[in-house]
């Protein structure tokens, strides 16, 4: 953890408490002269500090920011050492966000996130960047990822799966994130099959998983997310202007600090990827019926050159929508195209 990080955990850790320039000193082995230099720093990106003499410094407001130390920082509040395993205080992760990497443009971060994965880069690694030029979701799809705007992010998980349940990551990653924006904006949200969260009929985020592997195992996996934060209608192109949504616009133009938001996007993906890992994905389908908007209704699937129509019946055991065709027969669809015909 290096010194910025530091100083912005000891802040996060003191929950809006003083914090005097000499225990900051001590605790960094630095000298007060580098601890106030480091605060300057900090002040010129949007942070601010009240400083009372001869008492300290507090942490009073933090700019709508994306930036790798404080993600960091937030994550591991109260933890002296990420690398210890140790899980000292709330919001500690044990997998996702070890390591977290913030760009300020790039064309995809699920592109960035798989060439990380191809050198090694260990599982956890996070990928944001504040704006992507060349974001996309499923079958190619271009996704519009206006600068400041949303959370567009990418993680790498290096997870012991058979290769034919790779839809059970999605299905982790998307109750994962539902459940976090629910829990922060209390909007009425709905998961449509298998990627898609919307809110009153518009979407509003989406997930996209990416895996490496051979016939009988997952290798690496790079799930990215998606999500519209803070736009108006107008920062939405004209072609999806009718069918997609931002907090912002769903909640009544209320704001969302996006460093506090992703923070806890990130801590329910860790929490409900450590639930995967140890066996609870059948817990996952009967959360996931809390938050459907597909089954039980008559649907059309298109994947690949086939257009399949029937009723959506559930999800398997490794997260495959199973539909009962027209025909009568089950035809179990691991992705494609779905629309609800009523």
């Amino acid at each position: 953890m290096n010194i910025d990080q530091s100083i912005l955990q000891a802040f996060y850790s003191a929950a809006g408490g003083t914090i005097s320039g000499e225990e900051l000193a001590e605790k960094l082995g630095i000298s007060r002269t580098a601890v106030w230099a480091h605060i300057a720093e900090f002040r010129k990106l949007g942070y601010v500090f009240e400083s009372q003499p001869n008492v300290g410094y507090r942490l009073v407001e933090t700019p709508d920011l994306l930036l790798g130390d404080d993600l960091m920082a937030r994550l591991w509040r109260g933890s002296p050492d990420p690398q210890s395993r140790v899980e000292a205080a709330r919001g500690n992760v044990r997998t996702v966000g070890r390591e977290i990497v913030v760009f300020r443009q790039t064309g995809s971060t699920n592109d960035l996130a798989a060439e990380r994965a191809r050198q090694g880069a260990p599982e956890g690694l996070v990928i944001f960047a504040e704006e992507q030029t060349r974001g996309r979701g499923r079958m190619q799809r271009g996704w519009e990822s206006k600068g400041r705007h949303g959370l567009w992010f990418s993680f790498l998980l290096r997870c012991p799966l058979p290769t034919c349940a790779a839809s059970q990551l999605t299905i982790m990653t998307t109750l994962a994130v539902v459940r976090a924006l629910h829990n922060t904006t209390h909007l009425p949200l709905r998961i449509k099959w298998p990627n898609d969260i919307y809110c009153r009929g518009k979407k509003l985020a989406g997930i996209l998983t990416e895996i490496e592997g051979d016939l009988d195992r997952i290798h690496h996996a790079v799930i990215g997310v998606g999500i519209n934060v803070g736009h108006r209608e107008e920062d939405f192109s004209p072609a999806i202007r009718g069918i997609a949504t931002s907090l912002a616009l769903a909640s009544g133009g209320q704001a969302f600090h996006r460093p506090e938001l992703a923070v806890k996007i990130l801590e329910s993906i860790d929490q409900h990827y450590e639930l995967l890992k140890n066996g609870a994905f059948q817990n996952f389908l009967h959360e996931w019926e809390e938050w459907d908007d597909v089954l039980g209704k008559q649907i059309s699937v298109r994947t690949g050159e086939r257009t399949l129509r029937g009723h959506a019946s559930h999800l398997d055991d490794d997260g495959a929508l199973v539909i009962r065709l027209d025909s009568g027969v089950n035809e179990r669809i691991t992705s494609g195209d779905l629309q609800v015909d009523f």
